[in-house]
């Protein structure tokens, strides 16, 4: 005698739930962390970015103009040490210093702190100490940032040799 079935039995929903719920306890975790993976990257070319483009800029006009510092790159650069303050939500720059912000839950926070020098074409990027997001965490532990952008860049000046 064939028997035909129509629907599942309890027994094969509950299995069929219990299976979904373990590979949802296991990957939302794994997301999370390759979504945090993904902002470090773009951070880190972020970074790459404002060095090329100041470098570039310092070698084509010889010094900074703080007046157009933040026209020179599209990456969102501050000047204030403090990345959601009011004064700054226009990017207007009047300093040496620059600030590159990462998220932090719904905030900002300062990450990198990138100083430009006219006397010598100097420019210097640096680390703030004890950052308490997971973005500016990675940027910091990343070989990348470490070996290759965590350093003053020699653009020009006396320091050149050529």
């Amino acid at each position: 005698m064939i028997l035909s079935r129509k629907a599942f039995t309890l027994i094969e929903l509950i299995f069929i739930i219990v299976i979904v719920s373990i590979l949802s306890v296991v990957a939302i975790p794994r997301l999370q962390v390759t979504r945090d993976d993904a902002k470090v990257s773009t951070s880190l070319n972020e970074v790459s970015q404002i060095v090329s483009d100041m470098s570039a800029y310092y070698m084509a006009k010889e010094h900074y103009e703080s007046d157009n510092v933040v026209d020179v790159t599209n990456v969102r650069l501050y000047n204030s040490y403090d990345c959601i303050s009011d004064n700054i939500a226009t990017n207007i720059v009047s300093s040496s210093s620059y600030y590159y912000c990462t998220e932090k839950g719904s905030e900002l926070e300062v990450c990198v702190k990138i100083f430009l020098s006219n006397i010598d074409g100097n420019l210097t990027v640096s680390s703030i100490l004890n950052p308490e997001g997971d973005i500016c965490k990675g940027l910091h532990e990343s070989r990348v940032y470490q070996y290759n952008l965590l350093k003053t860049f020699l653009n020009g000046g006396a320091t050149l040799n050529y």
